[in-house]
């Protein structure tokens, strides 16, 4: 997955992971749609809400949706944050039956004005769409795959390099448009491939969009901040926070680093809500086995394990007997909301962040819930994805 919030026993961790089941009928006042088909015909009745879209937004937005077998399966919200009002959002959220997932998207609408741009050229729009298609193929080969953590993005990075080298050349000359469609190509596979020079490339593109005046409050400059967290680069934030005063409204928390850049082990964020404080500090494996919850924002496959965990019974002492540690991925931004809620809740399970992913390279994979069990600090058995009973019988005959 790359901008998709979707369903799978095994959530993505990379932009956005938030999984989308449709509600009901019966819990709408409107009418929810279940499937294409019927929103084929629904868009064949007359005028509907996805109208307020400009041509481009309605065409990423249609295309960023996926079906399964009890209705959406996923949504992109890039247009609808980037286009949309807060009522607008809200009226298209309800067909679908995912208000309540993109609620803290729509909550943040009307404190900036809709960014509305002309059609970008069809030239940039085909090979955004033949970048994303090859990323979302690398998608569905780790799901099917046991190697999940070895995925090779150098040949797209370069592909899609050369394709640009024109564009690239020559920024200032492009429509707006144009550069902000380039700069989206460049989030998607910045937010995948964590790759510094795609990296590079983003902030590029994103410098051209300033120099325009282009008000980037609509998702830009998270999207531009999330690969920097995502890799610890904290000095990199505070220099572009520095040329960018605008950006310090994206809410990051201060970090307080107790070890230095010359420590060697291994190390985690513990996260202190009063203040928004990420402080570093060593981590150290108990002895015998060990079991590694890896979760995340937004995935309710995680959101399902940590449920149990709470709740049955069995399953907290296996935890317990097992020193169980709760972390995020080391690749992904620190989840501060679901780290305030949870920690406040489960003092004893504390979730952390995995400090990086040179120091975590075991567990350094794009999808969660990963379960992972270490035997004095060796890892040796990697359960993917929640089933519920079946994840219980796996680790428990592991542990």
């Amino acid at each position: 997955m790359s901008k998709h919030l979707r369903i799978s026993a095994l959530c993505a961790s990379l932009l956005l992971a938030v999984p989308v089941l449709a509600q009901s009928p019966a819990s709408s006042p409107m009418q929810v749609l279940h499937s294409a088909a019927e929103l084929e015909q629904y868009l064949k009745a007359g005028a509907n809400p996805l109208d307020a879209f400009t041509p481009y937004g309605r065409r990423d937005f249609l295309r960023g949706l996926t079906w399964g077998t009890r209705g959406l399966g996923g949504i992109s919200p890039q247009a609808i944050q980037r286009e949309l009002t807060a009522d607008q959002a809200r009226a298209v959220a309800r067909l679908f039956g995912a208000e309540s997932y993109i609620q803290q998207i729509i909550q943040a609408l009307d404190q900036t004005p809709p960014l509305r741009l002309p059609e970008p050229s069809a030239t940039l729009e085909r090979r955004y769409l033949d970048m994303q298609t090859k990323l979302n193929a690398m998608d569905k080969e780790a799901d099917a795959t046991d190697n999940i953590t070895q995925r090779n993005f150098q040949p797209l990075i370069a592909h899609y390099l050369q394709a640009h080298a024109t564009e690239l050349a020559q920024l200032d000359r492009l429509s707006t448009s144009d550069l902000a469609l380039l700069f989206d190509g460049f989030t998607s596979l910045a937010g995948a491939s964590l790759d510094e020079q795609v990296i590079a490339q983003q902030q590029k593109v994103y410098a051209q969009l300033r120099a325009r005046q282009l008000d980037t409050r609509r998702g830009l400059d998270d999207n531009l901040l999330k690969p920097l967290m995502n890799l610890r680069m904290f000095d990199a934030i505070a220099q572009l926070q520095a040329q960018y005063p605008s950006l310090h409204s994206v809410k990051l928390p201060q970090v307080e680093d107790k070890l230095g850049e010359n420590f060697v082990g291994r190390s985690v964020y513990r996260y202190e809500p009063d203040g928004n404080r990420l402080v570093r500090e060593e981590f150290g494996f108990a002895s015998g086995k060990q079991l590694l919850m890896v979760v995340g924002e937004g995935c309710h496959f995680s959101r399902d394990a940590m449920a149990r965990l709470s709740s049955d019974a069995g399953f907290a002492q296996l935890a317990r007997d097992a020193h169980v540690v709760m972390l995020t991925p080391p690749a992904s931004a620190a989840p501060t909301l679901m780290l305030r809620l949870w920690n406040r809740a489960h003092p004893e399970w504390p979730i952390q962040v995995a400090s990086n992913r040179s120091e975590w390279r075991e567990i350094d994979a794009p999808g969660v819930p990963i379960f992972y069990v270490f035997e004095n600090g060796k890892l040796i058995h990697r359960e993917q994805g929640w089933r519920g009973e079946a994840t219980l019988a796996a680790l428990k005959k592991r542990l």
